[in-house]
Parts: C-alpha cells; sequence; structure tokens
C-alpha cells in the first residue's frame, strides 16, 4: 500500500527551498539553461511532456533586446516583442530545433503587421543555444508567410531560407553574442538563509535532498532513479 507524502510543516518547506535556491544560485545562467533541457529530456521520456518548447520565447526576446540594446514592451504589445534603441519595432519568434525537426515545423503565428522586421530564432533543444537567426524587414516576411485558416493567421516554416529575401541579414553572431553575456551579467540581489555546507564528495544534489550522487553518474538522473524505487 502506498501513502501520500507527509506534509511538511510551512518551516521545513521553506528551509528547503531556501538550501535549493542557494545551490541553483551558485549556477552559472548558461548551467542553468543546460540543466532546463535535461530536465526536459527526461519528462518527455517519461510521457509527462510532448514538447521542449518551454522557456525559448522568453529566452529569445531577451537575446534579441540585449543584441539590439533595446527593451521589452509590457505584456499588453501584441504587434512587437523589441523595440530598438533607434526606434526598430521588432517581432521575434523562435523555435527549439534538434536533429530530429521535422522541415514543416513553423514558427509561431502571425496575426499582425503592425511591426518594422521580424527576428527568427532557431534555439538547440538539447543546449539552448544559439543556432541560427535572421532579421526579415516586414514586407519579406509576408512574401514568404503561407495563410492558415485553422490558425487564422501567418505562417513561416522552420526551414524556409530567409536570408535571401531583400533587406534580410544573418544576426547568428549577434544573438550568440547576446547569450554569451547572460552569465557575465549583475545577479539579483536575493535575501537568502544562510547557506548549508553540501556533503563532501561530488556534490548534493541540486532538488534539496542533500544527497550525494554515485561517482561518474549525473545527479539528476541518480536522483531521479532512487526515487522511483523507493
Amino acid at each position: 500500500m502506498r501513502y501520500p507524502p507527509r506534509r511538511l510543516p510551512s518551516s521545513a518547506t521553506k528551509g528547503r527551498h531556501d538550501r535549493t535556491r542557494h545551490r541553483h544560485y551558485r549556477l552559472s545562467t548558461r548551467q542553468i539553461l543546460r540543466l532546463s533541457a535535461s530536465l526536459l529530456t527526461e519528462l518527455i521520456a517519461r510521457g509527462v511532456l510532448r514538447s521542449r518548447n518551454a522557456p525559448v520565447g522568453d529566452l529569445a526576446e531577451t537575446l534579441v533586446a540585449r543584441a539590439y540594446n533595446g527593451q521589452l514592451p509590457g505584456r499588453s504589445e501584441r504587434s512587437w516583442d523589441v523595440r530598438t534603441s533607434d526606434g526598430l519595432r521588432l517581432q521575434v519568434k523562435s523555435r527549439m530545433v534538434g536533429p530530429h525537426t521535422s522541415g514543416s515545423q513553423v514558427y509561431s503565428v502571425f496575426r499582425s503587421w503592425d511591426f518594422d522586421a521580424c527576428v527568427f530564432v532557431q534555439i538547440d533543444s538539447h543546449t539552448y543555444d544559439v543556432v541560427h537567426a535572421a532579421e526579415v524587414p516586414a514586407a519579406g516576411v509576408q512574401q514568404v508567410a503561407g495563410w492558415s485558416s485553422h490558425t487564422n493567421g501567418a505562417r513561416v516554416r522552420v526551414n524556409q531560407h530567409l536570408v535571401v529575401l531583400p533587406g534580410a541579414k544573418d544576426v547568428t553572431a549577434l544573438l550568440r553574442a547576446a547569450l554569451d553575456t547572460v552569465d557575465s551579467a549583475d545577479r539579483p540581489s536575493v535575501s537568502l538563509s544562510p547557506p548549508v555546507t553540501p556533503p563532501a564528495g561530488a556534490g548534493a544534489c541540486l532538488c534539496g535532498c542533500e544527497q550525494v550522487p554515485k561517482p561518474g553518474r549525473d545527479f539528476v538522473v541518480t536522483h531521479d532513479r532512487r526515487a522511483e524505487l523507493r
């Protein structure tokens, strides 16, 4: 007979969250992104998730804002995602890609052309690295976008060669440079409980359980498999 997990007092729960936050805080932003990608892989393998498109949209918009020295608008703005320092309004479309990405996959739908250009960003589904990025004027996007009555909007396929369109340009290097800055950015000032010293050896599991993984094994996978056997 299986019993439901014991509910911890709020103080104990807060302490566990603080310990987890401290361990995550020691990781760089790029390491956290790759950890997130590995967790998505495991969740898909277990049938919990069907898609890898988790934080890719917000990440792409942040990278474009940094690359163009622009600003992100409020949530109420639906026609564009970034305004550059010289007033250019950029729509951002992103997609996770990998070895098995189908040529029929598309970016999210366009329902408005009230922007100056669109930056299409392809993110590696296993590392969150920038695979490819292209800036295309709005007129060029309209030229290649196909209408979908199902979604009531225009869509652009992932495998379309966009940089050959008039006025388009490859901005892959620009966004890769922006991604390199996420680890150098100042981390937010937070108030946390004193950090807990992890056990000696390979390091404690980041989930807060303080277990130590077996040598040579990934700590996340090791902890998940132990949990399954309980």
